[in-house]
């Protein structure tokens, strides 16, 4: 064979060679776009379920703690109710020890003047006695039993 057509084969191998390894590399880049698309399309699939489900479990939350709110809301408005009620029943028990402080002085003073009026009149009941009056008489001016003026001139004798 010639030199001519030894490279004309050469050449012509070399083209389909060429042509073979072209169609070659157009289907394996195809290939790849294909799984690459394939992939890319699973993927964005997936990251639009991940966000479907992140806006449900989202708004989901959301309810929950709207629900909470509402129910904390309520229990603050009791709250501030019962502590204005306590407030009112404090005043009230306030304004009854007071007055039951007043009452109770007022019971110490008396029985204090009871006590000093007692001891006045026991004094001149010792003092009507000496003086030579009965008892039944004695007992008339000072309204006082007879029984309690014998007891308390016997106290004043010992």
């Amino acid at each position: 064979m010639s030199n001519s057509v030894v490279l004309w084969f050469l050449v012509i191998n070399i083209i389909v060679t060429a042509t073979l390894y072209w169609r070659l590399i157009k289907r394996y880049s195809e290939r790849i776009r294909q799984d690459n698309n394939e992939e890319n399309d699973h993927t964005y699939q997936k990251m639009i379920q991940l966000i479907t489900e992140f806006n449900r479990t989202s708004n989901a939350n959301i309810d929950i703690l709207e629900g909470k709110t509402e129910e904390l809301r309520k229990e603050i408005e009791n709250a501030s109710i019962k502590i204005d009620q306590l407030r009112k029943l404090n005043k009230e028990s306030e304004k009854e020890v007071v007055f039951l402080e007043i009452k109770e002085e007022e019971k110490v003073k008396k029985e204090e003047n009871l006590e000093e009026t007692n001891s006045d009149r026991y004094d001149l009941a010792n003092n009507l006695i000496r003086q030579g009056l009965t008892i039944d008489e004695v007992a008339k001016r000072v309204k006082l039993s007879r029984s309690e003026i014998e007891l308390a001139f016997q106290l004043r004798k010992s």
